[in-house]
């Protein structure tokens, strides 16, 4: 800087601020993840402070022998334990922490220390090695949703370092694993969120509330080598308020001053490995925006919910993944929009005491409550899977045209986790995760799960979801499926069911299958407003407090029994379609105010139909009658 005395005080805070570091580690000890999270900030401090001209030639010295002792300790295998011994909480992104942020930075502040080449060339093949494990070809992250941004950022920020610092390295192997990873992340930003004023990214498993964190590191890779995709990342910094601030990496140096916002070109696309996301309407502030969880990649820091979903549509959050990260903990499968469980049991009684017989908790994890809780049972995690696709299930189709999408996704496993759950109402206390039963099944059910995503020309006309969820091999557990909406109340009315929304658009549910139900219905919520903007512009917008409380709706259903349903979100106000089951029940017949009439069939096998005196034959099927005209549109097939 031009002034001298703040660039003493930089000199002066870098030697003191390493030399507490080295002394903290050599006799006291650090945890690894807090070492790698403040090795990059005394690096950018000594950064600076080497190129002071005040820094004397004894100064400049000290602070790279301080520099070396960090890169030694941060390099080596003996301060790294295995995963087995309990790594920080085991977290698959802290240990690539320590060397990707915490030892690229150190070593490239040595660029004339005798072990510099190699360290930089072990550093580089770790940077791709790792990235390579960490972001497969879709641009999926193993850690889903906010955690994976991490991988990101190793995958770039320790490749921008190196290159400064030994041009010859080479990283343009990775541009592919870049590339897909930006359209990747512009994909899951949902459309803009009227009560955070921005479009964050999806909040799906562990992740809070926030812009994405991913957009300045992507930039940084990619400005000099894909202008385009630069530009399209700035105009997601633009869209969702992300932070160019506040991390080790100084974000603002990774985004040229001159790169201008491009609007993308987003459609809806299967990402394999982590799901689907449907969009009709795009860039339109209210487009329909569908987000669905397949696959078996993304799934570090994931809840158990594939084939569960997010909706958005016509300018309003609907159904929702519950954002409160671990404040409050809301982790269970029935607690996820569109998740199906089974076996709910919901009898209000007593605790018989502590350790006693007949209380849940005896044996496990103690909870303090008065009520015991209810309990459901789940998919679970099977110690025996041969694979993760077995573990978590897979992706099966894919289909995308202008008039609809359609996707498919397999689970099978009889491996089921009994879980509690306690609510305010009937417990006082509420608890969405606790130590679950294991329960093995004689053999294994399987959820195959059909969408139909009809889409609209008009990003205010019809755009809506048809969903089967076809279950085989449940011969004793009543399962039920679970849609949870952003809604003030919910009326429910023979097969139909309507959730008056919060935010000016209503959600309307048609059941097909079963044909008769006695809906279950609970409120949850949470406060946590998440690092990002809603809770300062949710109080300005509305003059309360944030809360996101969504209202379920449960439909039960017997042994051997499977679902299908539709759902349709309009404006308050707007009348509702007229809905009716055909087809020997495979099929969902929707009229609309405007005269417009679609048939959508959804079958586990195909068949054959006549609709309006069209030959259709199909197992995912949209016929579309409007001015006089009907068009068939066949899905589940190229």
């Amino acid at each position: 800087s031009n002034d001298p005395a703040a660039d003493r005080k930089t000199v002066e805070e870098a030697i003191s601020s390493l030399a507490d570091m080295c002394r903290r580690v050599a006799t006291v000890g650090y945890d690894h993840n807090g070492y790698a999270m403040n090795l990059p900030r005394l690096a950018w401090l000594a950064d600076v402070a080497l190129s002071a001209t005040s820094c004397t030639p004894e100064e400049k010295a000290r602070i790279r022998r301080y520099a070396a002792a960090c890169a030694y300790n941060a390099l080596s295998p003996d301060y790294v334990p295995p995963r087995e011994a309990g790594y920080a909480w085991g977290s698959a992104n802290m240990m690539e922490a320590l060397r990707l942020r915490g030892a690229t930075p150190m070593v490239c502040l040595l660029p004339n220390h005798p072990h510099g080449p190699a360290w930089r060339e072990f550093l580089a093949r770790f940077v791709k090695l790792n990235a390579r494990e960490k972001i497969n070809s879709a641009g999926a992250t193993l850690e889903i949703g906010a955690y994976g941004v991490m991988a990101i950022e190793f995958a770039t920020v320790p490749a921008i370092m190196l290159t400064g610092a030994d041009p010859k390295l080479d990283f343009s192997d990775l541009l592919p694993l870049w590339r897909a990873a930006a359209q990747c992340r512009l994909s899951y930003l949902t459309p803009p969120d009227v009560r955070g004023g921005i479009r964050p990214a999806a909040p799906i498993g562990d992740s809070p509330l926030s812009g994405e964190g991913a957009f300045p590191f992507l930039i940084g890779a990619l400005a000099g080598r894909d202008r385009p995709l630069a530009e399209q990342l700035m105009w997601g910094i633009r869209e969702n308020a992300a932070a160019l601030g506040g991390h080790g990496t100084p974000l603002g140096l990774l985004v040229p001053a001159d790169l201008a916002p491009r609007v993308p070109e987003l459609r809806s696309t299967h990402f394999q490995g982590s799901g689907f996301v449907l969009r009709s309407g795009f860039p339109h502030p209210e487009e329909t925006y569908v987000n669905l969880n397949a696959g078996s990649f993304a799934i570090g820091h994931g809840h158990p919910d594939r084939h569960g979903f997010i909706l958005y549509a016509k300018g309003a959050p609907l159904m929702l993944d519950f954002a409160s990260q671990y404040q409050p903990n809301i982790g269970q499968s029935w607690l996820h929009n569109g998740m199906v469980t089974f076996d709910h049991r919901e009898q209000v009684r007593p605790c018989p005491g502590r350790d006693q017989p007949g209380c849940y908790f005896t044996g496990k994890v103690w909870v303090e409550h008065k009520v015991e809780p209810f309990t459901s049972l789940e998919f679970g995690w099977p110690p025996d899977a041969a694979n993760l696709d077995e573990a978590h299930g897979w992706a099966e189709a894919f289909r995308t045209t202008p008039t609809a999408d359609y996707a498919a996704m397999r689970r099978r496993g009889r491996f089921l986790e009994r879980v509690p759950y306690m609510l305010d109402p009937t417990h006082g206390q509420f608890l969405g995760r606790g130590e679950i039963e294991p329960v093995w099944l004689d053999s294994p059910i399987e959820w195959r799960r059909q969408v139909i995503f009809v889409k609209s020309p008009d990003v205010n006309g019809p755009n809506y979801l048809v969903i089967r969820d076809t279950i085989e091999g449940n011969r004793t557990l009543p399962p039920a499926l679970n849609y949870w909406c952003l809604a003030d109340e919910l009326t429910v009315t023979g097969p139909r069911a309507t959730w008056k929304g919060q935010h000016g658009v209503d959600l309307d549910a048609y059941v097909a299958e079963p044909a008769q139900f006695t809906a279950v219905s609970h409120r949850v919520g949470h406060d946590n407003a998440g690092p990002g903007p809603f809770g300062k512009h949710y109080e300005q917008t509305f003059g309360k407090k944030f809360r996101e409380e969504q209202i379920l709706l449960q439909i039960p259903q017997q042994p051997g029994g499977s679902f299908f349903t539709a759902l349709v979100p309009r404006k308050a106000g707007e009348p509702a379609p007229k809905f009716e089951t055909v087809h020997d029940g495979n099929g969902i017949r929707l009229t609309f105010a405007d005269g417009r009439t679609d048939t959508v069939v959804l079958s586990p096998v195909p068949r054959e139909f006549t609709v309006a005196g069209q030959r259709a034959q199909g197992a995912a099927v949209l016929v579309r009658e409007e001015k006089g005209r009907a068009t068939v549109t066949r899905l589940d097939q190229p």
